[in-house]
């Protein structure tokens, strides 16, 4: 006997083995589902793993920079932060002030190209340390004047768990990072600005011997004057021989912006060319002994022909032999 074919889905399951098993009706959203499983992972069999690794993978990747930004964000609104910003802020203007004004001030008026590439370099320089320093003493101070101990109650062994800000690292290294190829490169323009403006002029040749407590000149290609002061033509490249004969010395032009030691029993050099006419020092920048302070000596820098005159005036007259009687 035939049996009646089951014309109804559960029926039909029924048949099938699978008794009690609802039948699943496809629908198109189904079937654009399966499409895009398939699309981002070919040649899988469904599942939860793969499935997750699509639109809520990319809508992770998404929401990221929102999580960073959100997070930056409440960083800053910390009532602390803002406190530290406003001091970093008030001392950072403070210090760029102080760096454009003061420290050339102190100097004096530059005698030579290269002290003022140096004052430059020091200006640059010093504007750029001046956000890098107010950070640290803003943290300090505002350390020292928010979070100090107050009541008469015992005071905390240890403060909150600090937890670290990837954002903030990675901005803080980028930032210190190109603050130091700028300032490298910077550095290495001005050493080559001053090279190249002594480049192509015969200079002058000066010896310079330091000991306790004086300085000693010497013009090898004037006749070996010898004199304790120092006379220098004005825009003529100048080459300095420096050498000592006891301790160790430092043969510094204040406003020409040269400094260079003096060792015993080796020759140190360095080279400057003069712009402006007047007297200045040499200092011992090193110190020598008791009278480390005393060490000094005059620069005078005057026009060629009174160089020529002082050079003619104290070379040595010759002396002629008289002949036998």
């Amino acid at each position: 006997m035939w049996s009646r074919s089951p014309s109804s889905p559960g029926e039909r399951a029924s048949t099938c083995g699978i008794a009690n098993t609802p039948a699943v009706t496809v629908t198109t959203q189904d079937l654009v589902a399966r499409w895009r499983h398939a699309a981002t992972c070919p040649g899988r069999s469904p599942s939860n793993e793969c499935q997750s690794r699509g639109p809520e993978k990319r809508l992770e990747a998404m929401t990221i920079p929102a999580q960073v930004g959100g997070r930056v964000r409440s960083w800053m609104n910390r009532p602390e932060m803002r406190g530290v910003f406003w001091i970093w802020a008030a001392m950072t203007a403070v210090l760029v002030v102080f760096s454009l004004y003061v420290p050339a001030r102190l100097m004096g008026p530059p005698a030579s190209p290269t002290m003022h590439a140096v004052e430059n370099t020091m200006t640059v320089f010093t504007v750029a340390a001046s956000p890098v320093a107010a950070a640290v003493w803003s943290v300090a101070l505002y350390s020292l004047l928010a979070w100090r101990h107050r009541g008469s109650g015992q005071p905390e062994t240890d403060g909150p768990p600090i937890r670290g800000n990837t954002p903030v690292t990675a901005l803080w290294l980028v930032l210190s990072s190109l603050l130091c190829v700028f300032l490298l490169i910077w550095g290495l323009a001005a050493m080559q600005s001053v090279t190249a403006a002594a480049a192509g002029r015969v200079p002058l040749q000066v010896n310079v011997v330091g000991q306790q407590w004086l300085w000693s000149f010497s013009y090898p290609g004037q006749g070996d004057i010898e004199t304790d002061q120092l006379y220098l033509p004005i825009d003529q490249p100048v080459v300095f021989h420096v050498t000592s004969k006891d301790v160790v010395h430092s043969f510094w032009v204040v406003q020409m912006g040269i400094k260079i030691d003096a060792n015993p029993g080796e020759t140190t050099v360095t080279n400057v060319t003069p712009n402006k006419l007047g007297t200045f020092v040499v200092r011992c920048a090193e110190l020598c002994g008791l009278l480390h302070a005393d060490m000094e000596a005059a620069v005078h820098v005057v026009s060629a022909d009174d160089f020529a005159a002082w050079a003619r005036g104290r070379r040595s007259p010759p002396v002629e032999s008289s002949p036998p009687k």
